[in-house]
């Protein structure tokens, strides 16, 4: 089964989808993660991206429980890396 190509520059998109990228690039500095794989599908990346920011901006729980839920994910996904509870979450 063939894989998808890792999107890393509007280069790689429709023109039309070039302000999905814009917005992700301007939001989080730039196209890593699972963004590389969302933007196949840029509406996809778009209400994840929007779902995230509101998530850690906007939600009502408290900054204590928001940084804990993503050190503890970040720790899931990386469950070696002492980096994962050692940094800021972001």
């Amino acid at each position: 089964m063939a894989r998808l190509t890792p999107i890393t520059g509007k280069n790689q998109v429709d023109t039309k989808d070039h302000a999905a990228v814009d917005a992700i690039v301007q939001s989080r500095g730039a196209i890593q993660g699972p963004f590389m794989m969302f933007l196949h599908c840029p509406e996809l990346a778009r209400r994840v991206a929007d779902l995230g920011a509101f998530v850690r901006f906007e939600g009502s729980l408290d900054m204590r429980v928001r940084v804990l839920a993503a050190r503890s994910t970040r720790a899931a996904s990386r469950p070696r890396s002492p980096r994962s509870w050692s940094s800021p979450a972001s």
